[in-house]
């Protein structure tokens, strides 16, 4: 086959134009600091890599919820602190009031301060936590917690429910249903966590709610039943006790949260690093290719301006 001058700038023009793409191509994954610029690169490579992505993604979404999870925990724990200290103040005065030497007005005034504790209760349970009432159990944006009067007497409502009637036969199924209701968080994949307590946790139901109990011990103080500021010891004790089991319970909650944070760094990592690996440039190996390219690449210029400038006159 004959080889004309054509033929030979032709393949001149397409080896250089080839050579200056491989140089484009260097430049982009300096300045980037990837190897693949398109999928058509290496389409297997490219696969890989928007696994990682997603990997990396669904862990950041799992360590957010690990965040805000602990966040709600800390807000619960710092609720039942101070529902324990309220507590640990009714049971002071209940002793100071089961004493047989206080008189009318000193009982009159311990049941001033059941009043102002009764009043700080409800105000605990009804926290918030960004907007969102942390004992409301699935009712987060209304007051679970409110006070009305039934029959001349204090009643305390959970979430439109009058806690002292929950636990009767007829409203067993009301009962289950607002028992049920939590706070889940997803840390994990097909693995999630109830971090809530929601208001029959920790007001309990019936008669022996624990609004109930401190407003039955303010009744019994104003009238002088010592009969009933007797009673109530016990079952103040009792709420005490429950809430000082929720204590310990959020401890090891904690503990499991941090766990799952620890293990979703460690996750974050390793993809970060499997994603550098397919991803990533070696710096200095690219760099000494583009060098490689560039040195070609002015060699190919050069012999180019001595292959085009060729005239007739040089093949007569």
């Amino acid at each position: 086959m004959r080889i004309t001058n054509s033929m030979i700038i032709s393949n001149y023009v397409r080896n250089l134009n080839n050579n200056g793409n491989s140089i484009s191509r260097l430049h982009s994954q300096i300045s980037s600091g990837k190897r693949l610029l398109r999928a058509s690169d290496d389409p297997l490579a490219a696969r890989r890599i928007m696994n990682f992505k997603t990997d990396l993604a669904r862990t950041a979404q799992y360590t957010s919820n690990v965040t805000q999870a602990k966040q709600w925990i800390v807000q619960t724990e710092t609720s039942l602190n101070e529902l324990n200290s309220l507590l640990t103040r009714v049971k002071e005065l209940n002793l100071q009031a089961n004493n047989a030497t206080k008189g009318a007005d000193e009982r009159a005034a311990i049941a001033n301060e059941i009043s102002q504790i009764m009043e700080q209760v409800v105000e605990n349970a009804n926290t918030m936590f960004v907007g969102r009432y942390v004992f409301g159990g699935i009712n987060t944006h209304e007051k679970p917690f409110k006070v009305e009067e039934v029959d001349g007497q204090k009643v305390l409502f959970y979430n439109d429910h009058n806690l002292s009637e929950l636990d009767k036969p007829e409203n067993a199924a009301i009962y289950e249903d607002l028992k049920s209701q939590k706070v889940n968080y997803t840390l994990a994949f097909n693995s999630s966590m109830d971090v809530s307590y929601n208001g029959i946790d920790i007001m309990g139901v019936g008669e022996d709610n624990l609004y109930s109990v401190l407003n039955n011990l303010r009744i019994a103080l104003e009238t002088q039943d010592a009969d009933g500021i007797s009673n109530s010891l016990d079952k103040v004790d009792a709420h005490k006790s429950n809430i000082i089991s929720y204590l310990g319970e959020i401890g090891g909650k904690t503990n499991r949260l941090e766990a799952f944070e620890n293990r979703l760094s460690n996750d974050k990592y390793n993809y970060e690093q499997m994603l550098t690996e397919v991803e990533g440039i070696d710096i200095y190996e690219v760099i000494l290719n583009l060098q490689n390219e560039e040195v070609i690449y002015q060699a190919a210029l050069s012999a180019g301006s001595r292959l085009i400038t060729r005239t007739l006159a040089d093949f007569l």
